[in-house]
């Protein structure tokens, strides 16, 4: 179980946040990079190896705030 605040949208380098694909759901870690790029960080690198993605391409639901613990705002 985890808490989103849907009203935060922007993506912040470290932050853990909800993206949508179609009609698929995932938490990730968002890290910025240059040029408008973004990489896209998995918890369990070990199964989704990081990858990069335009930020436009991104759709973020919001940005997770609690779960397990306590995530960087």
């Amino acid at each position: 179980m985890v808490m989103i605040d849907l009203g935060r949208r922007s993506p912040k380098d470290g932050c853990v946040f909800v993206l949508r694909f179609d009609e698929n759901l995932v938490i990730k870690e968002l890290e910025l990079l240059p040029g408008g790029m973004c990489r896209v960080i998995s918890r369990n690198q070990n199964r989704y190896a990081p990858y990069t993605s335009p930020l436009k391409d991104l759709c973020i639901v919001g940005q997770v705030i609690w779960g397990d613990r306590t995530f960087p705002r």
